[in-house]
């Protein structure tokens, strides 16, 4: 599918989002169990922390304007009482999950994929500088899949070339957030194909960047993987 011909899933149900997820939040790798429940919240479930070696109650609740919208909270959680999670199910295959959560204020991106565990490759440690989104990513989203290559410009300021097969090539421009370092937004194709990306870059690794992708009709979750 062509990312400008994105549109909103039909109604979803609580059955759409439930299974196990491989969950990658800022880069720490975890395990994510959804189930579907009775009563105010129709999701809950468990998640393991790799990194804590510490498992956790979940809950979540999803629709609203967007059917395909999760908003899911881990509780007793990495220092916090629920770190919020807020995302998007790629419905097509209802295999993966992109968005935001935010701890202490601080927004950070996170995606959930049906599939074991991957570790994937450090990119560069250290503090985080515009240069760190300049590479070649792939990209993927709700029924869809292309190549990202982004250059650093100047200064905040960045382009590149977004490559689908079967809808060609498209210009891509944008530029890293003046106040958060971790937060981009990219203009994809002609100004009159209104497609725009947000996502937040894996602070530590580098290695990926999480969001979503706004279009003409709808929003999907999408995240990118660095490979060059």
């Amino acid at each position: 599918m062509d990312i400008i011909d994105a549109v909103s899933p039909p109604i979803l149900h609580a059955s759409d989002f439930v299974g196990q997820y491989t969950w990658y939040d800022d880069g720490w790798l975890g395990r994510l169990r959804l189930e579907a429940a009775e009563g105010k919240l129709p999701l809950r479930g468990s998640y393991f922390s790799y990194r804590f070696q510490s498992e956790h109650e979940v809950t979540a609740a999803f629709g609203g304007e967007r059917p395909h919208e999760i908003r899911l909270g881990i509780h007793d959680f990495n220092g916090l009482d629920t770190q919020e999670f807020t995302g998007y199910l790629f419905a097509a295959r209802k295999n993966a999950i992109a968005g935001v959560t935010y701890w202490r204020q601080e927004r950070y991106a996170f995606f959930g994929k049906k599939a074991a565990p991957r570790l994937l490759p450090v990119f560069r440690r250290g503090e985080v500088t515009p240069g760190d989104f300049a590479g070649a990513f792939s990209v993927h989203w709700d029924g869809g899949r292309a190549a990202l290559v982004i250059d650093l410009v100047n200064g905040r300021r960045l382009g590149g070339v977004w490559r689908q097969v079967g809808a060609g090539r498209r210009v891509v421009s944008g530029e890293v957030d003046a106040d958060d370092s971790l937060l981009v937004r990219l203009s994809i194709g002609a100004p009159e194909d209104n497609v725009r990306l947000t996502g937040s870059l894996f602070s530590r690794p580098k290695h990926a960047v999480a969001g979503w992708i706004d279009t003409r009709s709808t929003r999907v979750g999408c995240y990118l993987i660095r490979y060059g």
